[in-house]
């Protein structure tokens, strides 16, 4: 589980470069997302491990996506429902 939790934090990290272009996703908005996102994904790993490599599958596919087509609208939008998922 710490080699998912690292290789999330890598993920959440690199996106975070990619995030920083969108006009509505500044820096500032960036790091704070990627702090909550980083604290969700704990608390999904203690109580679904399973769940936790789902999600950090998908958002290397999307972040990837989005690196590659420079569209990165979808990935606040993405990192906020998992946030919520963390905390319902």
């Amino acid at each position: 589980m710490k080699k998912s939790l690292l290789a999330l934090s890598f993920v959440c990290i690199s996106a975070g470069g990619v995030l920083a272009a969108e006009d509505s996703c500044t820096p500032e908005n960036v790091a704070q997302k990627t702090q909550e996102l980083a604290a969700s994904m704990q608390k999904i790993a203690a109580a679904n491990p399973t769940r936790m490599q789902e999600i950090s599958v998908e958002m290397q596919e999307k972040v990837a996506a989005a690196q590659t087509s420079g569209d990165i609208s979808g990935l606040c939008a993405y990192y906020d429902e998992i946030i919520e998922e963390a905390n319902s």
